[in-house]
């Protein structure tokens, strides 16, 4: 019974798309898998691209509009659209080229502060942490011991799992975590993008530029007063810098509640997309809580 309602639903939903969900792409790939999940290989990503040359690749606003029709009939194709979260430089000097080759459209949803140089990133500052010195002592006076590279991934590992279960900001618990290597904190901020950047894709008529807050918090663990200011100010910032409206957001870190998305949604975009969820069928899925598929290259 439970396959024949299954097969009801996908006749009724039918799978209209796909929406990409990336961060970096890089050859030299992180030791650390929680970093290296972020990150994808030039080759890795060209091979997509051509596998599914049969498939359309689309803007979020095509997105958008197919999300909207009734059904997709028998001679659409499905659609792709590729994303990326942050605003890593290497979208600029690794993607870009292979989507200006392929006249692929795609889009960034930037946190202004990473664009501003104000960010802390702080797993890959960990990372740098942990590389450099073969043991780490937190503030607490706890003291992991990292000799090799063995060792190395588990201590990142730990640390990561000590932060995430905080109860608070990411890089405000990292910060106070790890404030005995403050020196190390502002390093790292050149791996984002510039404004000229940005400006030269959206120019390209490829880019479509969509927000992801200013600095990249959860805001599931802000006041309401203040993930409404990180909501509203990014697309402000994004709109003053490259005079174009921002109509597209994603929820950093993924996390989403009722609360935010009516943020969202009363500050003016018409989609908000989260980290995960498969692909994008009809009526199953909110166009402020459209569903992705997060690229892994194993």
């Amino acid at each position: 019974m439970q396959k024949i309602l299954k097969r009801i639903y996908k006749l009724f939903h039918p799978v209209l798309g796909e929406i990409w969900c990336l961060h970096r792409v890089l050859n030299n790939k992180s030791e650390f898998v929680e970093n290296s999940f972020l990150e994808i290989s030039l080759e890795f990503l060209e091979n997509k691209i051509e596998h599914f040359k049969a498939v359309d690749f689309v803007s979020i606003d095509e997105v958008y509009l197919r999300r909207l029709s009734k059904f997709r009939y028998w001679w659409q194709n499905k659609f792709i659209n590729i994303t990326f979260d942050d605003g890593f430089e290497d979208i600029y000097t690794n993607a870009f080229p292979i989507f200006k080759k392929h006249n692929i459209p795609f889009t960034i949803y930037l946190s202004t502060d990473f664009i501003e140089k104000k960010a802390l990133i702080w797993w890959l500052v960990l990372e740098e942490i942990i590389l450099n010195h073969d043991e780490v002592e937190l503030s607490s006076g706890v003291v992991y011991s990292s000799p090799d590279l063995v060792s190395k991934k588990k201590v990142f590992q730990i640390i990561c799992d000590l932060i995430y279960h905080v109860n608070d900001q990411p890089a405000d618990v990292f910060r106070s975590m790890l404030s005995r290597y403050a020196s190390c904190f502002e390093k790292k901020i050149a791996a984002t993008l510039s404004w000229e950047q940005i400006r030269e894709m959206c120019d390209s008529g490829l880019c479509t530029i969509g927000s992801h807050t200013v600095t990249h918090p959860i805001l599931t663990k802000q006041p309401e007063e203040e993930a409404r200011k990180e909501i509203k100010e990014s697309k402000r910032i994004l709109e003053t810098q490259l005079q174009r409206d921002v109509i597209h957001f994603s929820y950093p870190h993924s996390f989403w509640n009722q609360e935010v998305q009516d943020i969202v949604l009363d500050s003016g975009y018409k989609t908000a997309t989260m980290g995960y969820g498969g692909s994008c069928r009809y009526k199953k899925d909110d166009v402020l809580k459209l569903p992705r598929v997060y690229m892994v290259e194993s």
